[in-house]
C-alpha cells in the first residue's frame, strides 16, 4: 500500500478519473487507483532512466528526495517496471523493514499543500464552499469532499 501524502492524493485522483461509475471488486478498484498513482507520479520513461542498477536502499533514498514518495513506493515501481526481479523486490522490502524504515524513513519529504484544487472549488462553489453541492456534482461523500478540501485551506 502506498503511504506518502503525495501518493495518497494521486490515488484519490485515480479513483476520481477511473471510477466515475465503479464496477468490479473493491480490491480491483484499489489496485487500479494504486497503478494510476504510480504511473502519474513516477512516469515510466523518467523512472527507467533513474532506476539504474545496482538498485539499493541508498540509491533509492537519493531518488526519494527527488520524487517525493516513500522508499516502498519506489521499490514497488521498480518491480512494476521490471527494473528489479521479484526476489530483489522482496530483499529490498525486507531490508527496509529490518532498518525500521517502513514507519520512519530516512530523507524527509516536506508536506505539500497544493491550493489549485481548493481554489477551483471556491471558484465554482463559492466561499465558503458549498460542500453539499460539490459532493452531489462529483458523486462523492460530502464529508470526504470537506475533508479533502479543508486539508488544502490556506495556512493549514
Amino acid at each position: 500500500m502506498i503511504t506518502t501524502a503525495r501518493l495518497r492524493q494521486a490515488r484519490e485522483l485515480g479513483h476520481l478519473v477511473l471510477h466515475q461509475n465503479p464496477q468490479g471488486a473493491p480490491h480491483a478498484l484499489e489496485r487500479q487507483a494504486d497503478a494510476f498513482a504510480e504511473a502519474f507520479l513516477l512516469p515510466e520513461g523518467a523512472m527507467r532512466k533513474a532506476l539504474v542498477p545496482p538498485i539499493t536502499l541508498t540509491t533509492l533514498a537519493d531518488l526519494k528526495a527527488r520524487w517525493g514518495v516513500s522508499l516502498q513506493a519506489l521499490i514497488r515501481r521498480a518491480l512494476t517496471l521490471e527494473c528489479v526481479t521479484p526476489s530483489q523486490y522482496r530483499s529490498l522490502s525486507a531490508q527496509l523493514g529490518a532498518r525500521g524504515w517502513r514507519t520512519r524513513e530516512p530523507v524527509a519529504v516536506p508536506v505539500e499543500r497544493p491550493r489549485a484544487l481548493r481554489q477551483l472549488a471556491e471558484l465554482l462553489y463559492g466561499v465558503p464552499i458549498a460542500y453539499p453541492a460539490l459532493a452531489h456534482a462529483t458523486g462523492l461523500d460530502p464529508a470526504f469532499v470537506r475533508e479533502l478540501l479543508e486539508a488544502h485551506a490556506a495556512g493549514s
